[in-house]
C-alpha cells in the first residue's frame, strides 16, 4: 500500500488523485485517509466513518466500506478518527474534539468542502451506530452540505446518552484529565467548548437513517425527536435483535442507489419490512387491540420456589414499540417493574419467586406498558389469575408446544 505524507490538508487535497495511505499532519498524532479509486464514479464519492473499535482487532487506523466501495462502483475517503492516536485505551470518540486536534468536527467539514471543490463531485457520508453520528454531524457542518448525501444505520444521535464508562473514558482522555462526577458535568464542559455533541431535530440536508424496529434503547434515546421532528428519510428496518446493522448486501444496494441519484423515499419504499408493521397509535392502534395477546406462565417445580414467566405476542405482528412489565398486588402496589425491554428479552421475563410471591401475584394484575414509534403510552391491564397456566417442571417442555389461546386485556 503506498503511504503518503502531506504537512496540511491543503497539500493532502492536492495529492487526492493518488490512491494510498494517506498521512497528514503533525507526526505525533496525524490523520490518517485512506483514497482508493476516486474515478470509478463520474459523481460521486463514498466518505466512510467508523464507530466502535475493537483495538485488538482492528488496531487504528481504521478504514471501513474498503469492500462496499468497489462493490457499490464508487471512489473511496476512509478517515480514521485521529482520536484514537492519542491513547491505547480510547475506542471511540465520535470524531468531535481533542487537547491535541481541537475540533475534528469542523476540520473534516472544511477537509469535504474543499474536496468537493476539487473533484467537482457530491459525496455519499456514511456510518453506522458512532460513524453514524460523525457522518451527520460533519454533513450538518459543510458550507456545501448541498453536494453531499448522508446515509447511516442505528445512529447516535446525542453522545451523552451513551454508555458512561465510554463517555468517562472519552473525556477523560480527549478533554480534561479530571474525572468527571457525572454526565451533567461532562454535558456542561462539552458546551463551554462549543463541542457539537447532540444533532439537532430539525434539519434540511439530505439524511438517510436505517434503524433497526428492534433497537428499542437506541429508538427511544436517539431516534424517536427525529421522527417527531417529521424532516428526515427514517426507516425502521426489521434485522434481529438489538443492535443488528443492515445487512452488507442492503448497504451496498442504497448507497448504489443514492449514487443513481434515487430518492429517499424511493429508497425507504423499497427497502420497508413488509411482514410487520410500525407500531404507531396515529395508524394502526386498533389493530394492537385486537391482536395483543398475554400470558403468566407458572412453573411449578415442586419446591418453595418457582419459575413465572411473563411473555406477550408483540414481536409477532410489529416493530418500533417498546414494553415494559408491572405486576401489580390487589391493593395496588407495585411487586415487580421489569424497566424497558430490549434485545432477546423484548418480549418475554422470566421471575424467580418464592411460593408466597407466586400467591401473590396470581391475586394482582399484570400490566402491559406499551409505547409506539413516536412514545405514545397505553397500559393492557389484566387479572393474572385470567392469564396464568399452571405447569409442573417435569411437563414443561412438552406444555410449551401446545397451542394454547392467549388471554385479551380486560374491556
Amino acid at each position: 500500500m503506498q503511504k503518503l505524507v502531506s504537512k496540511d490538508f491543503l497539500e493532502f487535497v492536492e495529492k487526492l488523485a493518488t490512491s494510498g495511505f494517506h498521512e497528514i499532519g503533525d507526526k505525533e498524532a496525524p490523520y490518517h485517509i485512506q483514497v482508493e479509486s476516486l474515478s470509478r464514479h463520474p459523481e460521486y464519492i463514498l466518505v466512510g466513518f467508523h464507530g466502535l473499535i475493537h483495538r485488538t482487532k482492528t488496531p487504528p487506523p481504521v478504514f471501513h466500506f474498503r469492500s462496499v466501495a468497489a462493490q457499490a462502483g464508487l471512489g473511496l475517503i476512509a478517515i480514521s478518527d485521529p482520536s484514537l492516536n492519542l491513547s491505547s485505551h480510547l475506542n471511540l470518540s465520535w470524531y468531535l474534539w481533542n487537547k491535541r486536534h481541537g475540533n475534528i468536527t469542523s476540520a473534516i467539514a472544511k477537509l469535504l468542502d474543499k474536496i468537493i471543490e476539487r473533484t467537482g463531485k457530491k459525496l455519499i457520508l456514511a456510518g453506522g451506530s458512532g460513524g453514524g453520528f460523525a457522518a451527520l454531524n460533519i454533513h450538518n457542518h459543510m458550507q456545501r452540505s448541498d453536494h453531499a448525501v448522508s446515509f447511516v444505520w442505528n445512529p447516535r444521535t446525542d453522545v451523552t446518552q451513551y454508555k458512561w464508562p465510554h463517555l468517562k473514558r472519552y473525556y477523560k482522555l480527549c478533554i480534561d484529565e479530571s474525572v468527571p462526577r457525572d454526565t451533567k458535568s461532562i454535558l456542561k464542559e462539552l458546551e463551554s467548548r462549543g463541542i457539537s455533541y447532540r444533532l439537532a431535530e430539525k434539519n434540511q440536508q439530505r439524511q438517510l437513517i436505517f434503524i433497526n424496529g428492534y433497537d428499542h434503547s437506541h429508538l427511544r434515546k436517539h431516534i424517536r425527536r427525529f421522527i417527531k421532528s417529521n424532516d428526515r428519510h427514517i426507516l425502521v428496518g426489521d434485522w434481529g435483535n438489538g443492535h443488528t446493522p443492515p445487512s452488507k448486501a442492503t448497504i451496498i444496494s442504497v448507497i448504489r442507489d443514492i449514487s443513481h441519484d434515487r430518492q429517499p423515499a424511493e429508497i425507504i419504499q423499497k427497502n420497508r419490512p413488509t411482514t410487520k408493521q410500525i407500531l404507531d397509535k396515529s395508524f394502526n392502534w386498533d389493530y394492537l387491540k385486537e391482536t395483543l395477546r398475554c400470558r403468566v406462565t407458572i412453573i411449578d417445580s415442586n419446591t418453595e420456589y418457582a419459575t413465572v414467566i411473563l411473555s406477550a405476542n408483540l414481536r409477532h405482528y410489529f416493530i418500533g414499540y417498546q414494553l415494559l412489565y408491572r405486576i401489580r398486588a390487589a391493593s395496588g402496589k407495585v411487586l415487580y417493574d421489569s424497566g424497558y425491554l430490549y434485545g432477546a428479552d423484548m418480549c418475554e421475563v422470566y421471575l424467580e419467586l418464592t411460593s408466597a410471591q407466586v400467591r401473590q401475584v396470581e391475586r394482582g394484575r399484570l400490566e402491559a406498558c406499551i409505547e409506539d414509534i413516536q412514545g405514545h403510552l397505553e397500559i393492557f391491564s389484566y387479572r393474572i389469575k385470567d392469564l396464568s397456566a399452571k405447569r409442573s417442571s417435569s411437563r414443561f417442555v412438552e406444555s410449551t408446544k401446545s397451542d394454547d389461546k392467549l388471554a385479551r386485556a380486560d374491556a
